[in-house]
């Protein structure tokens, strides 16, 4: 290939980077503005698997102590649009990730293992948010520390599986989005190893040229 086709190649696929950034922007909007939901019909789910799972706990706090504890709750769950936002603008997504031609080599299943990666990093934050509520309820008696409910790195977070299955339809719509995420993520991982591979025949061909000249 000509150093000139190399060069169009080489914008093609800084062109193509770029479309893909902008599509994972939109589906990272998408998630920004779903977990807040999904969070909230998650925390009441968990709120009345907690009462029901321990009525006479319940009924020993007493009304005074139970409207306490819902005020904290109402306003923790307020809180998590912010919560949320604040997360998951310090993530390492990545679509945002400047991938060497190393790396791209060494994997040959990069794009599954950085899906990976991204599902595992958001399901942290989703652990965390909802740690919130989880720490009312032990600090209150309605439920315990322990499988359900684990401190790392001095911070409670939710250790079961995340759902996303029927009861929970913000659930399903996250789950829905991340999938499109993955796509993407392929995208981009297509579009790197093209640019990378662009580059790397230019600077040979340059090598050569210069061998050939001298």
């Amino acid at each position: 290939m000509s150093f000139d086709n190399l060069e169009i190649a080489i914008q093609q696929a800084n062109a193509e980077i770029n479309v893909v950034r902008r599509k994972a922007e939109i589906i990272v909007d998408e998630i920004s503005q779903i977990v807040p939901v999904f969070l909230d019909e998650w925390a009441n789910s968990i709120i009345d698997r907690s009462v029901k799972d321990h009525p006479e706990i319940v009924k020993e706090l007493g009304a005074e102590k139970i409207g306490q504890l819902k005020k904290s709750l109402i306003s923790v769950t307020a809180s998590f649009p912010n919560s949320v936002k604040d997360k998951l603008t310090t993530m390492k997504w990545i679509h945002k990730l400047e991938l060497s031609q190393d790396e791209i080599d060494a994997n040959i299943i990069l794009d599954h293992d950085l899906s990976k990666k991204a599902n595992e990093t958001l399901d942290e934050v989703l652990r965390e948010v909802i740690g919130q509520v989880g720490a009312l309820l032990i600090e209150y008696g309605v439920t315990k520390s322990g499988s359900e409910w684990q401190n790392k790195s001095g911070r409670l977070r939710y250790s079961y599986g995340i759902p996303d299955h029927i009861g929970f339809p913000a659930g399903i719509q996250l789950r829905d989005i991340r999938v499109n995420y993955s796509k993407v993520i392929e995208e981009y991982v297509n579009a790197i190893r093209a640019l990378r591979t662009a580059e790397k025949e230019k600077s040979v061909a340059e090598a050569k040229s210069l061998w050939d000249q001298a």
